[in-house]
């Protein structure tokens, strides 16, 4: 969708990373739990709220995803098809 660049590291070397620095696990156990939290969250409320309101927040959290996202994907991750976005869009 967009160039973009991305990192790895291998597990054996995140973990002597962890084990070199208090400080970095610390850090790693933060970036999970609140990964979990995200999860956890897109888990509950994707299926309980209505298709204009998971648009919203989405919208909300991350304005810039129309930029870079083609509507047809959004819509996928929304769990609509296309054609019911583009009527959630139009009566914004």
């Amino acid at each position: 969708m967009c160039d973009s660049v991305a990192y790895s590291i291998s597990r054996a070397t995140l973990n002597q990373l962890y084990h070199s620095s208090i400080g970095l696990a610390n850090l790693g156990l933060r970036l999970m739990d609140h990964q979990l939290l995200l999860q956890e969250n897109w888990l509950i409320n994707s299926g309980s709220p209505r298709a204009k309101e998971r648009y919203l927040t989405l919208i909300k959290e991350t304005p810039e995803l129309l930029q870079y996202v083609p509507l047809k994907y959004i819509a996928s991750y929304l769990w609509i098809t296309p054609q019911s976005l583009s009527r959630i869009r139009a009566s914004l």
